[in-house]
């Protein structure tokens, strides 16, 4: 069975990826937030206007991985479509 013949993924599999990529994004943002939140509730004034760019840094960078494991996951998935239809070649050949 080649990668082309393949069923695309379940919903129940995309459910999860989705899951998985939404921890991963909104858990910076969730730290340093929730830092930022206990220093404003001290009044720790100067702890929270140095904490509030590493929160928008924190933000960028959440949105930075999110695209990049949307496009690694769809590069790695055409990879895989590639050496799936070698390996099945190879094989065809009788090489195995």
């Amino acid at each position: 069975m080649t990668a082309s013949n393949s069923p695309p993924p379940g919903p129940e599999s995309k459910f999860v990826t989705q899951i998985v990529n939404a921890v991963i994004r909104i858990t910076p943002v969730g730290g340093s937030g929730w830092i930022l939140v206990h220093f404003l509730r001290q009044q720790e004034w100067i702890y929270a206007v140095l904490m509030f760019p590493v929160m928008l840094i924190t933000g960028a960078w959440a949105a930075y991985t999110g695209n990049f494991i949307s496009t690694s996951n769809e590069s790695a998935g055409e990879l895989g479509k590639r050496h799936s239809q070698s390996f099945s070649n190879w094989l065809g050949n009788g090489s195995g």
